[in-house]
C-alpha cells in the first residue's frame, strides 16, 4: 500500500483511511464495483483479487464473479467500492449512490410494501406505506399509510387510497424523517388532519415479496373525502 500510495502522491495516512471506509463497506454487505458484470470498462483495475477474479487458461484469462450479488444502482464509476475510481487511493468521499444503498439498508427510512407482487389486483395483499418519522407540528410520530383495499369499480382492482394511522413516538429514530405541510389540530389524543395536508418522501423504498425492488420519492395528499392519494411518485433505481 505504501509503494502504491506514493507512486499516486498520496499521503499514507489519507491512503489507510481511504482503504478503511472501502473495508467498512464490506462490513455493511457492499461488494466490488468494479467486477460487476455490467462494468463499461474492457479491463480489470486490479487483476490479482483472489476473491472476486479467477484466473484460468494458459494465455491469461480473467472471469468476473458476483456470488450471489445484488445490483442495487447503476454501475457506480464514483462508489469508495470500485477499485477503477479515480482518485482511488486518498479519496474517503461517498458517491452519491453509495450513500443512497447505505441509507435504504440501514437507515430507518419510509418503505413501502406489496406483500404479493406489483400489480394492483384484488388479492396480491395490502399495500402499505411505512413512515418511521413523521413531524406534526414539531412532534414526531410513527406513522402507516394502508391502501383501502375497495374495489368500488369492480373491475379486480382495488381504489388506489389510502388511510393514515399515526402514533406518538418520542424516541423514533430515521435518517429521512418527513414532515407534514398543511393543517393539523389534536383534540385528546386524537390529532385531525385537514383536507389538502400533504406529506412528501424524498427517499423511500419499494418492497415486493419482502424484498427491496426500487427507490425512489414521492408524495401523498390529503382529499375532502378524508382519503389519502399518491400525487407524485418517482423510481431512481430497479433492483435486480
Amino acid at each position: 500500500m505504501r509503494k502504491r500510495c506514493a507512486e499516486k502522491g498520496v499521503g499514507i495516512d489519507q491512503c489507510i483511511a481511504s482503504s478503511v471506509v472501502h473495508e467498512f463497506g464490506h462490513v455493511l454487505g457492499l461488494s466490488h464495483e468494479q467486477n460487476r458484470p455490467d462494468d463499461p470498462s474492457s479491463e480489470l483495475c486490479h487483476r490479482n483479487d483472489p476473491e472476486t477474479v479467477i484466473f484460468t487458461g494458459d494465455i491469461g484469462q480473467f472471469v468476473y464473479h458476483t456470488w450471489g450479488n445484488t445490483k442495487f444502482t447503476p454501475y457506480d464509476p464514483n462508489s469508495v467500492m470500485n477499485y477503477c475510481r479515480i482518485p482511488y487511493y486518498g479519496n474517503t468521499k461517498l458517491s452519491l449512490m453509495d450513500q443512497v444503498a447505505v441509507k435504504v439498508y440501514y437507515g430507518n427510512i419510509p418503505g413501502f410494501s406489496t406483500p404479493g407482487g406489483w400489480n394492483g389486483l384484488v388479492g396480491r395483499g395490502i399495500r402499505t406505506m411505512r413512515i418511521p418519522k413523521l413531524m406534526i407540528n414539531n412532534l414526531p410520530y410513527n406513522a402507516v399509510l394502508t391502501e383501502s383495499g375497495i374495489d368500488s369499480n369492480h373491475d379486480g382492482k382495488y381504489d388506489n387510497v389510502y388511510t393514515l394511522t399515526i402514533t406518538y413516538n418520542p424516541s423514533v429514530q430515521s435518517i429521512s424523517p418527513v414532515t407534514l405541510v398543511g393543517s393539523a389540530t389534536k383534540v385528546g389524543s386524537v390529532i385531525n388532519i385537514k383536507p389538502g395536508s400533504k406529506i412528501s418522501f424524498p427517499l423511500f423504498k419499494y418492497s415486493s415479496a419482502g424484498k427491496v425492488v426500487r427507490v425512489g420519492h414521492a408524495s401523498v395528499i390529503k382529499r375532502a373525502d378524508g382519503w389519502w392519494i399518491f400525487d407524485s411518485y418517482k423510481y431512481f433505481y430497479d433492483i435486480h
